[in-house]
């Protein structure tokens, strides 16, 4: 038998807000909630060399073709099956943005910030 929860029950948990301005490198830095869990999708700590080709690729090569007008294009490659923003965490991708020149740090951080549903509404 299950049994759900109601948002009352939630009404302890901290919200957090995001804007459109916060760079990945930010998240990383921030205190971490006490109590709450870490967010990781997987236990892996280092982006692997083929990764880390296709993440420049997409910020390097498919970005001008498909930035702004297929953005969501852009979004499917980076967190589709088996792409790099599903294999790794926010902080595994931010720590290997910090070795990467600033383009591909701007644009990918974009793409994370696009990816974050909104916690406003």
């Amino acid at each position: 038998m299950w049994h759900y929860r109601t948002s009352s029950q939630f009404k302890h948990l901290p919200t957090a807000k995001f804007s459109a301005s916060v760079r990945v490198t930010d998240l990383i830095k921030a205190e971490p909630l006490e109590n709450s869990p870490p967010l990781m999708m997987s236990c892996t700590t280092e982006i692997s060399p083929e990764d880390a080709e296709k993440l420049r690729n997409l910020a390097l090569i498919w970005w001008p073709e498909y930035y702004p007008d297929q953005l969501q294009s852009l979004i499917s490659q980076m967190y589709g099956w088996n792409a790099p923003g599903a294999k790794y965490d926010v902080a595994v991708i931010a720590e290997w943005l910090e070795r990467q020149d600033e383009l591909i740090r701007d644009r990918i951080t974009e793409l994370v910030n696009q990816k974050k549903p909104s916690l406003d509404r």
